[in-house]
């Protein structure tokens, strides 16, 4: 509720601003990594204090930023596996 400062004021009106917010997502898969990774955003893009195109751009670097994570990690893995199957036939 919006408050003007005075001593027990509320307005009586409604938030109609957050009635039309959009809602955003995000998703992207990961074949190597054999994950999928979403995020998603909305609720109160007014006020100037995170605009709509900022919280879409905070959801796809999380996105991105997982994504490279788990591929990373699954590469690693993989290497791992042939160094080690390498490893077992030279001895």
């Amino acid at each position: 509720m919006k408050t003007n400062h005075q001593r027990n004021f509320k307005e009586n009106k409604s938030p109609k601003r957050y009635a039309a917010s959009r809602m955003g997502m995000t998703l992207r898969k990961s074949n190597l990594a054999d994950k999928v990774i979403l995020a998603s955003w909305g609720g109160d893009n007014s006020n100037g204090h995170r605009g709509y195109a900022k919280a879409k751009r905070g959801g796809e670097k999380f996105v991105n930023s997982r994504i490279r994570f788990h591929e990373k990690n699954a590469l690693r893995q993989l290497t791992k596996e042939e160094f080690d199957k390498r490893d077992s036939k030279n001895t």
